[in-house]
């Protein structure tokens, strides 16, 4: 079982932001499956690698995104994407050095960080996108 899934309701209303959303939720699923569901950790690393990357080129085209569409709430989002980029670097770091390290609790405030954004501040970017569609 994993710890996330992607849920429809989570859908911002932008197709290539949604497709990367569902990416970030598969590659966190992945992660927990080897994490804690699996005796074989050899994979952990890369997997942790590849889900760092992806979440920074995520960011990068959310980010055009909303600077494109001149989104007002743009310095707040981009400092979330900050701060969570930083934990993610601190995460990557000791996981580096033992991948024991990465256990539940990590991977429930992953989860939970990436639920509680798109629910909340992400659907602020559909909402915008909805209002310029309209005008």
């Amino acid at each position: 079982m994993s710890i996330i899934q992607w849920r429809n309701d989570l859908c911002i209303g932008h197709d290539l932001i949604d497709a990367q959303h569902k990416r970030l939720f598969e590659l966190t699923s992945k992660l927990y499956d080897i994490a804690i569901g699996s005796d074989d950790k050899s994979n952990l690393k890369p997997l942790l690698l590849e889900l760092y990357k992806y979440t920074l080129f995520h960011f990068d085209e959310e980010e055009m995104v909303m600077r494109n569409h001149k989104f007002p709430r743009y310095a707040d989002h981009k400092h979330e994407h900050e701060k969570f980029v930083a934990t993610l670097d601190a995460l990557a770091l000791k996981a580096r050095e033992d991948t024991s390290a990465l256990d539940i609790e990590i991977l429930n405030w992953l989860s939970s960080w990436l639920v509680t954004h798109i629910s909340i501040k992400d659907k602020m970017i559909g909402q915008c996108l909805s209002r310029d569609s309209q005008n």
